[in-house]
């Protein structure tokens, strides 16, 4: 037999929350993983080797990457929280940067 529980109470949180930007990623040590959306190929990108602003917000990564299968640069960009980078950007799976390092 079901019991008929009801639902909690779940109270709308409101706070505002500012998106993550690259610095965060580099403090973090969390990677940046970005996707063509035309061809659905995805790459994890070191942010301490990105040439950007480190105060540059991810969500703003759109577009700025060009998909190295297709070309296309309908592109976005996501923290990638999931795992954490090995000390020499070593994700651990074998994934390596394809960005030079920046000097």
């Amino acid at each position: 037999m079901r019991r008929n529980r009801e639902a909690p109470d779940i109270k709308k949180d409101s706070t505002n929350y500012e998106p993550a930007t690259i610095g965060d990623m580099i403090d973090g040590n969390h990677g940046i993983t970005a996707h063509c959306r035309t061809c659905g190929h995805w790459n994890e990108l070191d942010p301490a080797k990105l040439s950007l602003h480190p105060e540059r917000s991810i969500p703003s990564l759109e577009g700025a990457f060009t998909c190295s299968m297709c070309k296309g640069r309908d592109t976005c960009a996501m923290p990638d929280y999931g795992r954490r980078r090995w000390y020499r950007g070593d994700y651990g799976l074998g994934f390596k940067s394809n960005l030079p390092n920046k000097q």
